[in-house]
């Protein structure tokens, strides 16, 4: 656990931070010259029959795009599957329901309290 003064100091650093309470749904970045912070979602994947069609899937560790039906077995293996090269967006299968799940990170409008910087919980968030 940090203050906010060290998590800041990571923050400069490009590092992701947040507080521990936070960290399963709430960062913040630094990305140009400002602070932005974001959600982490997790929500089912909604789709439509054109998914059937679509080719620009991006898969960890691979150089080209996928379609659709080449992702299917790498979401078997429970790999995820991003829906940009931001690596933000990715859709990964419940094996348990059967479903695809969506993982995004939003930007949110959040202006912390003061009371959030005089605590010693802040955490870097590491990828």
């Amino acid at each position: 656990m940090k203050t906010f003064t060290e998590a800041v100091k990571a923050l400069e650093q490009g590092k992701k931070i947040t507080r521990d309470e936070w960290k399963d749904t709430l960062y913040f970045v630094k990305k140009n010259a400002g602070v932005y912070a974001f959600q982490k979602l997790i929500v089912r994947f909604e789709y439509t029959e054109t998914i059937l069609l679509s080719k620009d899937w991006y898969i960890e560790g691979h150089e080209k795009t996928f379609s659709f039906p080449e992702i299917i077995p790498f979401l078997e293996k429970g790999e995820r599957v991003y829906i940009s090269k931001d690596g933000v967006r990715y859709i990964y299968l419940d094996m348990t329901t059967g479903d695809l799940i969506c993982y995004i990170e939003e930007l949110l409008s959040y202006i912390p309290r003061f009371s959030d910087f005089i605590t010693n919980d802040w955490i870097i968030l590491h990828d």
